[in-house]
């Protein structure tokens, strides 16, 4: 079976998405998509999304042989946008058209309420009105299948199929039990989205703190809008150091993972938590927000969920991790054979080929 993925945006975890993609032992995968080496057709972003789109639409008529294609995978919001220019192509073809938003854009967050409501209700509006023009509608997490159930998308068009993620190549490492350090590890963009912010205020808040830890923080802003941040970054802590790293290469993210005791996911909203997949496959715990999908990926047995609108749950969750030394109590190996069931990228692709296969 041969399939033809269309992006519009490798950002926000498709390129990682794509990459397990490539790896399908079942589906023979090709990738047309803006800055991404795997294209077929070398593709460069136009700095203007909609133009994006209509040379994306371009290519595919003009330049590509659809014939050779069961499938076409159409990938994010914008990609989405193709649907009814490509239906009357695929039905000349008999081509299958699939569709994944990668998080439902209806779901942004934004600091105006106004604004809020009235981008929810455009894009709303767009996935209903552009849902017949796609064969199946494919969510990442339970929590995207569930909104899109709400939205009125409808149950038969619509299936879910985590999303998943290559597994470690490092062994587990011999935890340090001992240790009156505890390591704790945030990986992610320095936005408003993720959270840190609010953990970092939590932890200032803890009356007492009677041991060290360590925060070590990988990554950077991309939209610059929490300055919040910047203060807490500078402030100067008794037991609290805060490590910044930047970026980290792929290839050394699971050393970090390994090393800390846990990892902490703050996010206020979350179509898929990648980070909580990549943490689980290095048996390293996790502290999540019940945002989005997160609350869908822990059980007790590999982490701790804290209610996003609660100051104080959040507060007494994080207190009674790190009071209790509660990641001493979460085996390494309960977290990687939670990953595998769950999250490995062999399962996520097994689905989709089996998906494919009913697709008419």
């Amino acid at each position: 079976m041969k399939v033809l993925n269309i992006s519009e945006t490798t950002q926000g975890g498709i390129e990682t998405f794509f990459e397990s993609l490539s790896r399908s032992q079942s589906v023979e995968n090709d990738f047309l998509a803006l800055n991404y080496h795997r294209s077929i057709l070398p593709l460069q972003d136009k700095g203007f999304r909609p133009f994006n789109v209509l040379m994306l639409l371009w290519t595919v008529i003009f330049r590509i042989d659809l014939k050779q294609y069961q499938v076409i995978f159409l990938h994010s919001t914008f990609s989405g946008l193709l649907r009814p220019f490509l239906w009357p192509f695929s039905k000349w073809h008999n081509i299958a058209i699939v569709y994944c938003s990668h998080g439902w854009a209806f779901d942004i967050h934004y600091r105006s309420k106004l604004k809020r409501s009235i981008f929810r209700t455009l894009y709303i509006c767009v996935e209903r009105i552009l849902a017949p023009f796609c064969c199946q509608i494919y969510c990442i997490s339970q929590y995207e299948y569930r909104e899109a159930l709400k939205i009125g998308l409808k149950e038969s068009k619509v299936t879910l199929v985590w999303n998943g993620v290559q597994g470690s190549a490092l062994p587990l490492p011999i935890r340090d039990t001992d240790s009156r350090l505890t390591r704790i590890l945030f990986v992610g963009r320095l936005d408003k989205q993720k959270g840190l912010h609010l953990f970092i205020e939590a932890l200032d808040k803890l009356r007492a703190l009677n041991q060290p830890i360590e925060l070590t923080v990988i990554g950077e802003a991309v939209r610059n809008d929490c300055p919040e941040l910047d203060v807490l970054f500078t402030k100067a802590r008794d037991n609290i150091t805060i490590r910044r790293l930047g970026w980290v290469a792929n290839t050394q993210l699971d050393v970090h993972f390994q090393q800390a005791d846990f990892v902490v996911v703050p996010s206020l909203w979350e179509g898929f938590g990648l980070i909580v997949a990549e943490s689980l496959r290095n048996g390293t715990p996790v502290f999540a927000s019940d945002a989005g999908s997160l609350a869908d990926m822990l059980n007790e047995k590999t982490g701790w969920i804290f209610n996003l609108d609660s100051v104080s749950s959040l507060s007494q969750s994080i207190d009674h991790v790190l009071t209790e030394k509660a990641y001493l109590d979460i085996s390494q190996q309960a977290c990687v054979e939670h990953f595998e069931r769950n999250f490995h990228e062999d399962v996520m692709n097994q689905r989709y080929f089996q998906s494919f296969l009913t697709l008419n």
